[in-house]
């Protein structure tokens, strides 16, 4: 095999790695909304006819104490995912709650939404679809908190009826590809045990607390994440969207875009909290942007070598930009920039190390003033991060964080392109 067609080749984990994944995308925080913040990356399990995506779907959301509803878009129709209006009593057209729903709307505790076979879903049934795995709803009703959507799906090819997804759809999922078991697992399955469940799913006594402890240890794990795509779509812009041409093999998966992206650097952040190994991260950012992209991406990370940024701003770690190279120097101030906007004002971190951050980009300006203080106009967007350390009067006006602002008035940088 070619270099080339090893860097595109699909990453297929072992059956255990593929449980680790699923369940650091159920606890890893998706996107903040006006009801909170919203868990669980959503995930599309690729795989031949017969391997068991479905099942293991239904076992993970056991493992996990959530109430699982298995819906096939395509054996269901549109009726069913609250697209078809309905006349009312008073005249007006209602989309009508899917029964099935119910159970996820009402609800208090965990759901998972298994959209199985998710290719059979046809053009006009696509919109519902995103809608629920994006924005957790069904015909407009949202779902509880603690719901959560996972899709299978065969190649179009091996499906009845089957459709290539969407490019907008398909760029709103983390694809992870579904062998079949080894001779072993499927000897084991035989004698009855079953390995997926007995050993490779973890099983969480308490998810909230789990979902507690990923939330206290986000700010750290997702600046550090954006700190090192930020520094590598730098170094390869190209990278940032890479539109695949309309069917184009692999064109209906992961493809890199802004939002993909997004995604993938969530994913990231996530791996980091669960201590996921090399391997299963970079399937989770293949899933995103392409298995090219994310072997590119993970080697140039390695390299990055970030440290984290609270301790850079504390002091725990040295660090001069002085002597870095510029690319590193980016990500760096990124990565504390980042860290520093995450933390709510009521953390006692905010005043200790708010204004060390206004130092830090001070001494920065020395060797790098351009890098600095665009970073420094994003955080100056935050009022409360210049007062940060209760300072007021004079020592204010004499403070770090204003003698930055004097920089910034003088240059006319205003936040990070």
């Amino acid at each position: 095999m070619t270099t080339t067609a090893m860097m595109h080749a699909p990453i297929i984990l072992p059956i255990a790695s593929r449980f680790r994944v699923m369940r650091a995308a159920f606890y890893t925080p998706t996107a903040t909304t006006g009801r909170g913040i919203r868990m669980g990356l959503p995930l599309m399990l690729w795989g031949d006819p017969g391997v068991a995506k479905t099942s293991a779907a239904r076992q993970f959301g056991d493992a996990v104490r959530a109430a699982v509803e298995v819906f096939s878009p395509g054996e269901r129709g549109e009726a069913a995912i609250g697209v078809v209006p309905v006349p009312a009593a008073d005249g007006y057209l209602d989309t009508p709650l899917p029964r099935w729903a119910e159970k996820f709307v009402r609800a208090d505790g965990y759901g998972l939404l298994v959209l199985d076979e998710l290719p059979t879903a046809d053009a006009r049934v696509q919109p519902g679809m995103m809608a629920a795995i994006m924005e957790r709803t069904i015909g407009g009703v949202p779902f509880g908190g603690r719901v959560r959507v996972i899709a299978t799906g065969n190649p179009p090819d091996q499906t009845p009826g089957g459709h290539d997804l969407a490019l907008p759809l398909a760029n709103r999922l983390i694809h992870l590809n579904w062998g079949h078991p080894t001779v072993d697992e499927f000897s084991m399955y035989m004698l009855g045990v079953d390995s997926d469940t007995a050993a490779d799913v973890q099983r969480d006594a308490d998810p909230a607390a789990v979902e507690a402890d990923v939330l206290r240890r986000w700010p750290a794990a997702f600046s550090a994440a954006k700190a090192k795509v930020g520094a590598f779509l730098a170094a390869l812009p190209q990278r940032l969207h890479q539109l695949p041409e309309s069917g184009a093999t692999g064109s209906a998966q992961a493809w890199a875009s802004p939002r993909s992206w997004d995604l993938a650097t969530r994913a990231i952040a996530g791996a980091e909290i669960h201590g996921l190994n090399i391997d299963e991260t970079t399937a989770m950012i293949a899933g995103c942007v392409g298995a090219s992209t994310a072997r590119e991406f993970t080697v140039y990370a390695a390299k990055l070598d970030l440290p984290p940024a609270e301790k850079v701003l504390s002091g725990e770690v040295a660090w001069d930009a002085a002597t870095d190279r510029l690319d590193r120097v980016r990500a760096v101030l990124m990565g504390v920039t980042g860290f520093v906007l995450s933390l709510p004002e009521t953390d006692p971190r905010f005043n200790t190390l708010g204004p060390r951050y206004w130092a830090l980009i001070l001494r920065v300006c020395e060797s790098t003033p351009d890098v600095a203080l665009r970073f420094a106009g994003a955080a100056a967007a935050r009022k409360g991060l210049m007062a940060a350390g209760g300072l007021s009067g004079r020592a204010f006006l004499d403070s770090d964080a204003m003698k930055v602002m004097h920089r910034l008035n003088k240059t006319g940088v205003a936040r990070v392109p």
